[in-house]
């Protein structure tokens, strides 16, 4: 049969297993626990961070439209100036080829004074024959 110390070694050793058994399991719960808490942490943090960046997003998105909008105004300011430059220029090119309203001996004279050789007789002429 067996002995009184034997059944009570048997005891302990139940008893033992039981109290490593408890113990295995309240540090799972603890851990649990805490992976649960950083988990939730981690959660709001991200959730912070996303509605930080939502709220980055539409001011950036504002200021982009912001900016287009100048853009445009400026692109649209120098069209217009352009355009009036070009009406401008177009109005006093109006008719290029003007009869010269110098006089004639004043004409010769200036030639004459520039070293241009055979100084133009017809007033308003240019000494090389180009028109």
């Amino acid at each position: 049969m067996i002995s009184i110390a034997t059944t009570r070694g048997i005891a302990l050793m139940v008893v033992v297993a039981l109290i490593f058994g408890a113990g295995w399991v309240t540090n799972g719960w603890r851990l649990s626990a805490q992976v649960e808490r950083q988990q939730k942490q981690y959660a709001e943090a991200l959730a912070s961070a996303q509605a930080e960046a939502a709220k980055a997003a539409r001011k950036n998105d504002a200021l982009a439209r912001q900016i287009e909008a100048q853009h445009a105004k400026q692109v649209q300011d120098r069209e217009v100036e352009t355009r009036v430059i070009t009406r401008d220029v177009i109005r006093y090119v109006a008719n290029p080829e003007s009869e010269c309203v110098a006089d004639p001996e004043w004409v010769r004279l200036y030639n004459a004074s520039n070293g241009l050789s055979g100084a133009s007789k017809a007033a308003g002429k240019p000494a090389d024959g180009a028109e």
